[in-house]
C-alpha cells in the first residue's frame, strides 16, 4: 500500500512539473523563421523543425540585458551547422511587436552581436506581422 501511494505521489509531482513549462510559437516578421519557445521560470528553450528555414534548437535564460531590458537570450545551433553558434535575443515577455536580435560566432572569439534586429509576432494573434520567404541567417550571410 505504501509503495502504491508513493508511486502515485511521485507520478503526480512529475506530471505537475512537466505541465509547469509554457510554450509560445513566434515568427520573425519579414522572415520565414518560426520558433516554438518553451519556458519554465528563468529557463528558456527554442526549437524549429522547418527544414527549409533555419531548423535548429537552442537554450538559454531570461534576464536583464544591458541596452535591451528584459530579454530571453538563447544560444542556438541552426541549419545543422555546429561551426556557427547563433545567439537569438527576444524581448520578454513574448508579445507581437516585440524585438529580436541575432548574433553569432564561428570561433568563440570573434562575436558579432546585434547584427540583425527586427520584430517578431506571436503566431495566431490578430496583429501578426508579415511573413517572408528568406531566413534570418540568410539575410546575415548575404550582407
Amino acid at each position: 500500500m505504501k509503495t502504491t501511494l508513493l508511486c502515485a505521489a511521485s507520478l503526480a509531482l512529475m506530471t505537475g512539473a512537466a505541465s509547469a513549462a509554457s510554450q509560445t510559437v513566434i515568427q520573425l516578421d519579414g522572415f520565414c523563421d518560426t520558433y516554438t519557445i518553451t519556458h519554465d521560470g528563468a529557463n528558456v528553450g527554442m526549437s524549429s523543425t522547418q527544414q527549409d528555414c533555419d531548423p535548429g534548437i537552442g537554450s538559454g535564460y531570461i534576464g536583464k540585458v544591458k541596452a535591451h531590458g528584459k530579454y530571453a537570450d538563447l544560444g542556438s545551433i541552426l541549419n545543422g551547422d555546429p561551426g556557427s553558434h547563433w545567439v537569438i535575443g527576444l524581448q520578454w515577455p513574448l508579445v507581437t511587436g516585440g524585438s529580436f536580435t541575432f548574433g553569432f560566432t564561428t570561433d568563440g572569439i570573434n562575436i558579432g552581436n546585434d547584427i540583425l534586429t527586427g520584430t517578431y509576432s506571436v503566431v495566431g494573434t490578430a496583429a501578426q506581422g508579415p511573413r517572408g520567404t528568406k531566413s534570418a541567417t540568410s539575410a546575415i550571410k548575404n550582407k
